[in-house]
């Protein structure tokens, strides 16, 4: 009952607002998103108005485009991929669950991991600043080094930004996730050489499984 509530809410408010400056008959269409409470409310102002509100319902094309993206990127049933992964408080199993999203969210896992600490995030820096400044896509050649930008469920177009900003700074990301993972191939070289059977060979890091390649 609480969206009914708010609809009648706002419909006894922007009626009196419109009758008390007399614009009913200047009423034209209505532009909101696909929300329940949003049809109810319409419905409630037409009958004080006089009008047929519903012919007047015109459903914003951005938030339709921004839930297909979001279809796209990561199927159907993204409401309960977001639910699954808000209880999660084991960082591996909410990195795995991301994980299984493809790219873009591999990505996120990418980006998580160099903002968890400082020291990450000043080496990603640091790389920018190492690297010719050809390396970096024509839009970012006026400053030595740029943050990545984080994904934002709620903010239109936010997954868009993310992965411009990462395909920008594609070496530099590559850079810091080889660096990062330089430790581990050397005991991993190092195993390899004992060729032994009772060694046992160092555990892979889970960054391993968020490299993105040149399909990526």
């Amino acid at each position: 009952m609480e969206g009914a509530y708010i609809a009648v809410n706002l419909s006894d408010q922007i009626g009196s607002i419109l009758r008390y400056f007399n614009l009913q008959e200047s009423f034209g269409n209505a532009i909101t998103d696909n929300a329940s409470e949003n049809a109810a409310y319409l419905d409630l102002l037409g009958a004080e108005l006089f009008i047929d509100t519903r012919k007047r319902h015109v459903r914003y094309i951005g938030y339709v485009i921004n839930l297909i993206a979001q279809q796209v990127l990561f199927g159907s049933n993204m409401e309960s991929f977001e639910e699954s992964i808000t209880d999660v408080t084991a960082v591996e199993a909410e990195l795995h669950a991301w994980r299984q999203k493809g790219p873009i969210s591999r990505l996120h896992n990418l980006i998580r991991y160099i903002y968890a600490s400082e020291q990450r995030r000043s080496l990603f820096l640091q790389v920018q600043r190492d690297q010719l400044e050809a390396m970096r896509s024509e839009r970012l050649r006026g400053q030595d080094a740029y943050e990545l930008k984080h994904n934002n469920l709620t903010r239109w177009n936010s997954w868009y930004d993310v992965a411009e900003r990462a395909l920008d700074l594609r070496y530099a990301v590559d850079d810091t996730v080889n660096r990062e993972l330089e430790p581990y191939y050397q005991k991993l070289a190092r195993f390899n050489m004992r060729n032994s059977q009772s060694a046992v060979p160092p555990k892979e890091p889970s960054l391993l499984l968020d490299r993105l390649n040149n399909d990526d």
